[in-house]
């Protein structure tokens, strides 16, 4: 039985998809692999101690980028001017709830 072939490849029809979807598998497979293996590291003492180590050192510097991005001040004031009005919005809510009994 003639096996069907790719006239620009010549290799048979379907061959490269079943080549693709077997190297597709074998990246899932190795990166599952690396997940497992970085798992088994961050859940001992020491892997703990890193990830708190990093984490320190992202929001210490994510902090400092914050702090002197002049569009994320923007964000920052915005965000505490918001804050302040649901503040005053509160306690006037408090006031009238107080003169109402």
């Amino acid at each position: 039985m003639p096996v069907d072939t790719d006239i620009v490849t010549g290799l048979p029809k379907g061959y490269e998809d079943h080549q693709k979807k077997a190297e597709a598998a074998k990246k899932e497979q190795i990166e599952l692999e690396e997940k497992v293996a970085m798992h088994k590291i961050t859940t001992t003492p020491d892997g703990e101690r890193l990830l708190e180590f990093v984490k320190g050192k992202a929001i210490k510097r994510l902090d400092f980028l914050a702090h002197n991005d002049p569009e994320m001040g923007v964000y920052i004031e915005i965000l505490k001017d918001l804050k302040m009005k649901e503040k005053l919005a509160e306690d006037a809510f408090k006031k009238l709830y107080e003169l109402k009994k």
